[in-house]
């Protein structure tokens, strides 16, 4: 008697997860940008608002990420700023495809108490909430002093080992472009795109998205 033949994978079933940046939604426009574009994908757009909008925590983004690419597996990841940042990680925790990257925000701690100062941080760490701009469109955010401590129990360098596509704007102002070309350097399987534009990428999405489709397509058409 024969040996069982085990079915053959669907090759056809491509899926990406979509992870937004901070102060940002699973609705943003290059999240949207990116499903449109990606038409014969499978795109997630997960929502990192998590627990909720104003008690960010990055390890439970990383974990959401972990169990949908888990469920979906396999997958690629598309994300921006603080998603890219969750992607990396994720990646360390279950294999995966291929990255693309927007301005993936590496140095969170470091840049968030350069950024405050010690004053402002002094009160973040009292209670006084740090207040920024909600670019969902909802009221401002009230983010508690727990995102940046939670952010400081992370590896701020995850180096993933899946190729990367990294996209990164010279005048951001955000996060810092050298961010990324260290990153680029450091990693086994990366190539960075430096754009004339800043943090928000959306000017360059004409650009990225083309680029970003080849590449994961090239990535799902190897054996």
């Amino acid at each position: 008697m024969g040996r069982e033949r085990r079915p053959r994978e669907d090759r056809r079933r491509k899926v990406a997860l979509y992870l937004h940046g901070f102060a940002s939604g699973p609705d943003s426009q290059k999240g949207r940008a990116f499903e449109a574009h990606l038409d014969d994908y499978d795109v997630h757009r997960l929502d990192l608002r998590i627990p909720d909008r104003d008690g960010l925590r990055v390890s439970e983004m990383i974990a959401l990420c972990e169990r949908e690419a888990r469920a979906h597996a396999p997958v690629a990841i598309c994300a921006s700023s603080l998603g890219g940042f969750v992607a990396a990680h994720v990646s360390l925790r279950v294999p995966i495809v291929g990255a693309v990257l927007m301005a993936p925000a590496y140095g969170l701690v470091e840049r968030w108490r350069d950024k405050l100062g010690p004053a402002r941080m002094a009160a973040w760490r009292g209670g006084e909430p740090m207040v920024a701009e909600d670019n969902a469109g909802g009221p401002p955010l009230s983010v508690d002093y727990g995102f940046y401590e939670d952010a400081t129990t992370l590896d701020p360098w995850p180096l993933p080992s899946c190729p990367l596509l990294i996209f990164h704007g010279c005048r951001d102002d955000v996060v810092p472009i050298e961010g990324s070309r260290e990153l680029t350097e450091r990693a086994c399987d990366a190539r960075l795109v430096e754009l004339d534009d800043g943090h928000s990428l959306v000017d360059s999405l004409p650009r990225i998205l083309p680029e970003a489709k080849a590449f994961l397509d090239r990535l799902w058409s190897k054996p």
